[in-house]
């Protein structure tokens, strides 16, 4: 995309909008950078009583945007000249100047103004307007003020990590799975250092890792994570990389991240870590590249208690090795740290900081997760066709992290129209090839394959039923549901039977909590439905899945599949957070005023 020559008229125009505030001025109009794509202004911004020894009275600052302004995103970064040079909270990183352009690399936060300036929420980003670039503008006088006076971050707001830089080629994500408990553990751990265990949870060229497991440097295991059966069992790309345990965060007042080796040592010193970390690189003189771990306990407000560790990654630098050193250095432990200190480890080399994330079961189901009742118990899955699919895929990404799959059928091309697996598991046993998706799935999810019919023959997989608290049939098979009532369950259960109607017009959901699946009352309850769904399928014609075949396919969409599914596993939550004891049949159908669709009804 090319930058326009002159500005649009629509840019003009919210230009004229600065004219009415006060506090700004114009030093620069509007400027084309051709090779970013960008037109710039730049403003200085005069606020004579908040001078502080860390903000001036009057900053500079440059505003950028694209041609589609006012709809694409704009920033506000500071000027080089007469900007701020700190970096402060709601901030990136502003350490980084470009040869060629005249800002900072500190864009402020400013788009958000019920998070960080606790405005009327009605007050948002007029996205489409030319008032926009003034809008920025009011938010970025804010933003000053609030930063001179430290107040950026109050106490009991929402915790927010520094900006930590790294080079933007081929970053690593490295993720752990803290958690408030894990805390509670690392309180009772003497060791602040040692190696951890990283493995690959991507494929090549592997640019995401998982921490699967803290040990000391004698080896001796102090924590792991328990994650699912994918990262569990995984075996590719292992490597190790230090852990190094602190008291505070690694950052420079007002809130930048440390940016230099000569920052970080002095750190060190001031925790106490130094000769730990001396002592961890010993450990790691190979050649190879490694990561360095550093921990920190971090609190969920502002100004808050802790609640769990955090481990924010750095890639070291080549370190010395061997018994070869440069000349003028020994071949010894002191010989190789100084010639770190000397060369790749000197003061005012910057630091590589990598991206961490958490993955905790918390965090990952932060998004949206069933309720504790459902998510907590081991379910086991009867039936993995079409309805058992979708059932399967959303209690796994809902939260409910064990669930074990059982099925003796294998998966055919005609299946996919409506199944959740896709071609190339065609010819593949579905319990299989479902538990195997269901693993990859989520870095917490444990799925089993059983292929067999219920109730299964062989003694593992009757193991491997018997801690199931949650028991779903997804078959819409009379003969299973007998099944399920001789089955010596031994104790109590919560049972939950889901099947469609012909064409998928409606979906049946029996529950029961019982020591046995009451067949009897289901069957006693369905009466009426089945009739329903008789006189209903004799107006149809038969659906043929191909010439020369006389078994009928039946008939629904995978759209009208899912949203009835959706609804059972709402009324399947229901039943269980409640812990109703009396069986229910509910039955949720498809509405229609003619052709239009107007919702589902639960009957």
């Amino acid at each position: 995309m090319r930058v326009a020559k002159v500005p649009s008229d629509i840019m003009r125009e919210g230009r004229r909008y600065l004219d009415s505030i006060p506090e700004v001025r114009i030093l620069q109009d509007f400027t084309r950078f051709t090779t970013e794509q960008l037109w710039g202004l730049c403003c200085r911004v005069s606020l004579p009583n908040i001078a502080t020894n860390l903000i001036a009275s009057d900053t500079d600052w440059w505003i950028t945007f694209d041609d589609d302004f006012p709809h694409s995103p704009i920033s506000v970064r500071p000027a080089v000249k007469n900007g701020i040079s700190l970096t402060f909270p709601h901030q990136r990183y502003n350490g980084n100047t470009y040869s060629t352009l005249p800002w900072r690399s500190g864009h402020i936060c400013v788009h958000d103004p019920t998070f960080i300036f606790r405005q009327n929420s009605l007050d948002v980003d007029p996205i489409g307007q030319p008032s926009r670039l003034a809008w920025y503008v009011q938010r970025t006088i804010e933003w000053l003020k609030a930063a001179s006076s430290s107040s950026l971050m109050r106490p009991g707001d929402p915790f927010e990590f520094p900006d930590f830089p790294g080079e933007s080629r081929n970053r690593y994500t490295i993720a752990h799975g803290e958690t408030e408990d894990s805390l509670l553990q690392w309180t009772k751990i003497e060791n602040r250092v040692g190696v951890a265990e990283l493995v690959a949870a991507d494929t090549k060229p592997h640019l995401e890792y998982v921490i699967r497991k803290f040990v000391t440097l004698r080896s001796e295991t102090v924590l792991s994570y328990a994650w699912g059966s994918k990262i569990s069992k995984e075996t590719r790309a292992i490597r190790p990389a230090i852990w190094l345990r602190c008291e505070d965060m690694p950052i420079t007042l007002p809130y930048q991240a440390i940016d230099t080796w000569g920052e970080l040592i002095a750190f060190l010193e001031t925790q106490g870590r130094l000769s730990d970390f001396r002592n961890a690189l010993e450990s790691i003189r190979d050649g190879g590249s490694h990561f360095l771990l550093l921990g920190f306990p971090i609190p969920s407000r502002v100004d808050g208690m802790s609640c769990q560790m955090h481990w924010q990654p750095l890639a070291l630098p080549a370190l010395s090795f061997g018994d070869k050193p440069r000349r003028g250095f020994r071949a010894n432990s002191t010989g190789h740290w100084r010639q770190d200190r000397y060369e790749n480890l000197r003061d005012s080399k910057r630091i590589n900081w990598q991206i961490a994330e958490d993955w905790s079961w918390k965090s990952t189901s932060a998004r949206g997760r069933l309720d504790s009742s459902l998510s907590k118990p081991k379910a086991l899955l009867i039936g993995a066709g079409a309805v058992g699919s979708v059932v399967a895929e959303t209690l796994v990404r809902c939260g409910n992290s064990k669930v074990v799959v059982c099925d003796k059928e294998g998966l055919d091309n005609g299946n996919l129209c409506r199944h959740t697996l896709d071609i190339t598991m065609v010819g593949v046993g579905k319990a299989k090839a479902l538990a195997q998706k269901l693993n990859r799935m989520h870095s917490h999810a444990e799925a089993w394959e059983i292929s067999e019919a219920f109730p299964p023959e062989k003694r593992e997989n009757r193991t491997l039923i018997a801690d199931c608290d949650l028991v779903l049939d997804c078959t819409g098979d009379n003969l299973t549901l007998q099944q399920l009532a001789r089955f010596n369950w031994r104790r109590v259960r919560s049972f939950c039977s889901i099947s469609l109607s012909y064409g998928a017009k409606r979906i049946y959901v029996y529950t029961a909590r019982s020591n046995s699946f009451p067949v009897e009352d289901f069957h006693y309850q369905f009466k009426e439905w089945a009739e329903v769904d008789l006189r209903e399928f004799s107006d149809e014609e038969l659906v043929l899945p191909n010439v020369g075949c006389w078994h009928p396919a039946f008939p629904a969409r995978f759209d009208n599949v899912s949203m009835l599914v959706m609804a059972a596993i709402r009324r399947l939550e229901e039943a269980v957070t409640n812990m109703e004891t009396s069986p229910r049949l509910v039955v949720f159908e498809q509405q229609y005023n003619g052709e239009v669709f107007t919702g589902i009804v639960r009957k």
